[in-house]
């Protein structure tokens, strides 16, 4: 190969048979023509740009699914803020309830107690209405 072509990187037609008797099997594929450099560029360029997109949609993507995650994420906190609150309303209404109840039960025991009073006096009076009658 000459010196002017290896610094340059290209291999010519020039170069294949010096290349075949240091023993490269198959010929490398060489540019014969700036057509051909241009076209190897602009595929290799393509393809550059066609990763570059995958790479591109793929960041896109990343992030929309760590949008979509931090929705759920904020969703889902505020149906446990929400249950949170349910359940603390739902504590106090069951603990009024029962206050209530303990209220309308002792109301109910001192009523009953007020009727056995009553019955008792009365009971009293008519066992000593019966105890003169007897005497």
């Amino acid at each position: 190969m000459s010196k002017h072509n290896t610094e340059a990187g290209l291999i010519t037609s020039r170069d294949l048979p010096k290349l075949a008797e240091a023993g490269q099997v198959a010929a490398p594929e060489v540019g014969h023509s700036a057509q051909e450099l241009r076209q190897a560029v602009q595929a290799a360029l393509a393809e550059q740009w066609s990763l570059m997109g995958i790479i591109d949609t793929g960041k896109k993507a990343a992030d929309l699914g760590k949008k979509a995650a931090d929705a759920l994420t904020d969703k889902a906190k505020k149906d446990e803020d929400k249950a949170i609150h349910d359940e603390g309303k739902a504590r106090d209404e069951a603990h009024k309830k029962l206050n209530d109840d303990k209220a309308k039960n002792a109301e109910d025991r001192k009523k009953h107690g007020k009727e056995a009073a009553s019955l008792g006096v009365a009971a009293g009076a008519f066992s000593d209405a019966l105890r003169d009658l007897r005497a």
